[in-house]
């Protein structure tokens, strides 16, 4: 059915395409001609949003929401209504926009950025993208079916599509790639211009492109490509927006520094649960690159401690045991240690053949967490490892 759907979203795309005109920004509130091109692409994103919204990625936070609905109408005021934000729990670093108004937040993009400004960059992209109608832009630079529905389903952004199917949509977007390169520099440069209107240092913008650059370099590039699949990662991005901020007229950056108060205070609340999910995409090398990050911006040493020590258990190179256990040590000489730092000592130390070390690990957890939900779990390796 949804491959019918597709199909006739695409006949109905190939008939308005005659029909179609000189490209302006989008007005507020405005309404359509249901025969044009972008109003049957709003009524296909808009299917596809009915589904997404009841998404179990879709985070419920309020309080979050709140925030990221406020930033959203600082950066554009006049079209903040229009704007439906969602907060997706995807690990990884990304933001979209689609024609019909949906903004989507990955909670691996809230856990990177290091203050509001650079949060504020990425946001300010994405709303260049809506206002310019860069999505009707690129659909009519695409010269054959082929590229039409690459760029359909990158259109959607994952909209109702699920994260597998979008990196590899993502993947199949070459042949648009040249054209979209201009786009992204305009939603840079315009993105950048609304981040010193609304108050920011303008400089983040080419520090947050750095430090995701970084991320890329140092990583399995098949897993960091998702955002720079849609992103490209021009040679000179970087350089273009350091050399722009420095034109911008100094002024004092006091508004800016309350604001990180507040992102910091909510970040601070939410980013173990974000960092979990980081490591449950068995991305490794990102993950250890994101703690460094997050070490560097002074979060709880005794949880990184306790996340890096995860991140080598699970990982199980060469050497990584013996590197998780000290991350685990580390974070146990803490009275505010997570409750799991003795249980994975346990599991280092049994996978080591240390059987006693393993069992006074488990003891310790088991004393410390009478009421733990896995008990028995933990009772059965003591079991099985005095009676090896």
């Amino acid at each position: 059915m949804r491959l019918i759907s597709v199909a006739a979203g695409v006949s109905f795309f190939m008939s308005a395409c005659a029909s179609s005109g000189p490209i302006g920004d989008v007005k507020p509130g405005e309404e359509l001609k249901l025969t044009s091109l972008e109003a049957g692409l709003r009524m296909k994103m808009d299917e596809a949003e009915r589904s997404f919204s009841t998404s179990e990625l879709i985070i419920k936070d309020p309080e979050l929401q709140d925030y990221l609905d406020g930033l959203v109408c600082r950066l554009s005021a006049d079209i903040c209504p229009d704007i439906r934000l969602y907060i997706v729990k995807i690990p990884y670093f990304n933001a979209s926009m689609s024609p019909n108004g949906v903004m989507q937040v990955w909670t691996g993009l809230m856990l990177r950025v290091e203050n509001e400004a650079q949060l504020a960059t990425v946001l300010a992209h994405e709303l260049v993208h809506y206002r310019k109608r860069h999505s009707i832009k690129m659909w009519n630079s695409a010269r054959n079916t082929t590229d039409f529905l690459a760029f359909f389903n990158l259109t959607l952004g994952g909209v109702g599509y699920g994260l597998v199917g979008l990196a590899a949509t993502l993947g199949a977007t070459g042949s648009i790639q040249a054209y979209s390169r201009d786009l992204e520099r305009e939603a840079d440069e315009i993105g950048q211009d609304s981040l010193y209107a609304a108050g920011y240092d303008p400089s983040e913008s080419a520090k947050l492109w750095e430090n995701i650059k970084g991320e890329y370099d140092a990583g399995e590039r098949e897993t960091t490509a998702i955002f720079f699949a849609s992103h490209p990662p021009a040679e000179d991005r970087v350089e273009n927006l350091k050399g722009r901020a420095e034109t911008y007229p100094e002024r004092s950056l006091q508004t800016q520094r309350l604001t990180d108060n507040r992102f910091r205070e909510l970040v601070d609340a939410r980013w173990q649960g974000w960092i979990r999910d980081l490591i449950d995409t068995g991305s490794y090398k990102e993950t250890l690159f994101v703690i460094d990050k997050l070490e560097k911006r002074n979060f709880s040493p005794v949880a990184l401690a306790f996340y890096r020590g995860d991140v080598y258990r699970r990982r199980s190179e060469e050497g990584d045991l013996e590197k998780a256990k000290e991350a685990y040590l580390a974070a146990a000489a803490s009275p505010d240690a997570p409750p799991k730092t003795y249980k994975n000592l346990g599991l280092v130390a049994k996978r080591q053949k240390e059987s006693g070390k393993a069992i006074e690990y488990f003891e310790i957890y088991l004393t410390r967490y009478p009421e733990a939900s896995d008990r028995f779990l933990v009772e059965s390796y003591i079991t099985q490892l005095r009676e090896s």
